[in-house]
């Protein structure tokens, strides 16, 4: 039997379908056991051992996201690659990614080791950079949607290959659905409604 091709009647249906089978319907039969994306801004201190056992404090910030894969619930462990962002006293840009390993060792607090590689732009020469991370803070677990709020505390460890610089980082990273829900309040507030209700 020769397989009809889809008709302009149930090609909408089963794009629809398509969605719900990656998590975007909002219903907890559907998003179990789907990706749970999580992004934030990162900010704290640190400092720098250059080649010379020369220590110079600093100060970074970024933006950290991930997705992890494999949970059906908070007691699950979970694995997944991160994306990261990072400058160091605004005058290095480091950009790379990894895998992260989340650890539940509590529902609520897991812990998240990361480990991974970014290109540095830097005074002087660009680097090669080896990054690990050790993360602990909320992470919550969406049962209704792919997205999942934490806020984390973390320590690094970032070695540059051609500088020979190592980097110790402390810090803390903050959700960007959190920061963002003042300005969603704010538009409610001068609109009189819900920006998210159609008119």
């Amino acid at each position: 039997m020769i397989p009809r091709e889809p008709t302009g009647r149930t090609r909408p249906l089963r794009t629809w379908l398509a969605l719900a089978a990656v998590g975007l319907v909002v219903s907890p039969s559907v998003a179990r056991a789907h990706p749970q994306i999580n992004a934030g801004i990162t900010v704290g201190g640190g400092a720098v051992v250059a080649p010379s056992d020369r220590t110079e404090a600093l100060f970074h910030l970024g933006l950290h996201g991930d997705v992890v894969f494999g949970r059906d619930d908070p007691r699950d462990f979970g694995i997944g690659p991160y994306v990261e962002v990072l400058t160091a006293d605004f005058v290095t840009l480091d950009s790379g990614g990894g895998a992260t390993l989340l650890l539940p060792i509590h529902e609520t607090f897991p812990l998240m080791l990361s480990a991974g590689a970014a290109y540095s732009i830097r005074e002087g020469a660009d680097d090669v950079v080896l990054a690990t991370r050790i993360a602990w803070g909320s992470r919550s677990y969406n049962y209704h949607a792919v997205y999942g709020l934490a806020a984390v505390v973390f320590v690094a460890a970032r070695a540059g290959i051609d500088s020979g610089s190592v980097e110790i980082l402390g810090g803390a990273s903050l959700d960007l659905a959190v920061l963002v829900l003042p300005f969603i309040g704010l538009y409610t507030w001068i609109t009189g409604g819900d920006p998210d209700e159609p008119d």
